[in-house]
C-alpha cells in the first residue's frame, strides 16, 4: 500500500503547487489563446509536447543578449516525473542547466489537442 500512497501524494502535492505557481505567474490569457489558436490552424505544433516547450523554453532562457545557446540541454536530461493530463513536471540532469525543475500546464484545452506551457521553474 505504502507504493501506491507516494506516487498519490506527489501527484496530489504537484498539483496544488501547479495550481499556486500558475497563479503567481501571472500567466497570460490572451497569449495562451493565440498560441492555441496558431496549434489549432496547424503551426507550431510543437507546442503540444511537453517535452519540447520544456526544451526549448529552457533554451531560450540560456541565450545571453540573444546570442546564442551557451549550452544545449539534451533532451535525454529531461525526465518526466509527473504527467497528469493537463500537468507536467520534467526534472533536469543536466548540470549545465539553470534549472532543476520545470512545470507546465496546458492552459486552454486539457486534452491531447492542448497547448502545453511553463509556468515555472526551480533554480539549481
Amino acid at each position: 500500500m505504502k507504493s501506491r500512497s507516494i506516487p498519490i501524494r506527489l501527484a496530489i502535492v504537484a498539483l496544488a503547487a501547479l495550481l499556486v505557481l500558475t497563479a503567481v505567474a501571472g500567466l497570460d490569457e490572451a497569449a495562451a489563446k493565440s498560441y492555441q489558436e496558431q496549434v489549432d490552424s496547424g503551426h507550431s505544433q510543437w507546442r503540444l509536447d511537453a517535452a519540447q516547450v520544456a526544451a526549448t523554453t529552457l533554451e531560450g532562457r540560456m541565450i545571453p543578449g540573444g546570442g546564442g545557446p551557451v549550452h544545449r540541454v539534451p533532451t535525454s536530461a529531461f525526465k518526466q516525473v509527473l504527467n497528469g493530463g493537463a500537468l507536467a513536471i520534467f526534472e533536469i540532469t543536466d548540470p549545465a542547466s539553470p534549472w532543476t525543475k520545470i512545470y507546465l500546464n496546458k492552459p486552454v484545452k486539457q486534452d491531447s489537442t492542448g497547448i502545453w506551457v511553463v509556468v515555472s521553474y526551480d533554480p539549481r
